[in-house]
């Protein structure tokens, strides 16, 4: 695993905007654990996860996660985390074609384990997972450089994953000195480099 120095800046994703912010003083969820993990039917691993203890700080966790990986090409690795009882809205297919994820399941009685590896490997990316709390490391295979790590320690104080109907955050450690571009299509006055404490939004059209 790669170190990072400290201190660390926190990547929080949510359903609309994508915001650069210092760690705040306390976490808003208490994780999820991993219950089940399948091969897919087509292609990638299929998993499920459980809400360890729940929090009403900004609504109610959903109680089931349902997560889909797969090496999309030799460079793209595709991570879907969404409510593993029921649809969700996502950004239309005909807008962003790929392929959808296996269907939400209604039964909480899920499939029992047939892959006892912690990790699943394509030929440049190896995606890697803790169980419990489940977190997850995305690494090249080349030289190992971790490239995403979700993972967080109990004395951090952000969790490795929050899932709610309005709120979503996934973290990974960044250097202070690191310099983020992209992660949504937008113009700032301050240039495209994005800039911490500073709201960028990941959903947009591009009408011209």
């Amino acid at each position: 695993m790669a170190a990072f120095p400290t201190p660390f800046q926190a990547l929080f994703i949510s359903s609309l905007f994508l915001f650069l912010l210092p760690i705040p003083a306390y976490k808003i969820g208490n994780g999820y654990r991993l219950i089940s993990v399948n091969k897919a039917p087509a292609g990638g691993i299929l998993a499920f996860l459980q809400l360890n203890t729940p929090s009403q700080i900004y609504g109610s966790d959903i109680p089931f996660l349902q997560l889909f990986v797969k090496h999309e090409t030799d460079d793209r690795l595709r991570v879907h985390i969404t409510d593993a009882k029921k649809k969700r809205w996502e950004v239309p297919y005909n807008l962003l074609p790929r392929q959808p994820p296996p269907a939400p399941r209604r039964a909480i009685v899920f499939p029992k384990n047939n892959i006892t590896i912690s990790e699943y490997a394509g030929s440049e990316l190896v995606f890697s997972y803790t169980a419990d709390p489940f977190s997850f490391t995305v690494r090249r295979k080349s030289n190992g450089q971790t490239l995403f790590d979700s993972g967080s320690g109990e004395s951090d104080p952000y969790n490795s994953l929050v899932f709610k109907d309005q709120y979503l955050e996934i973290s990974t450690k960044l250097p202070e000195s690191a310099t983020v571009y992209g992660l949504g299509e937008n113009t700032q006055p301050k240039g495209m480099k994005l800039q911490p404490d500073e709201p960028y939004t990941l959903y947009t059209t591009d009408v011209a």
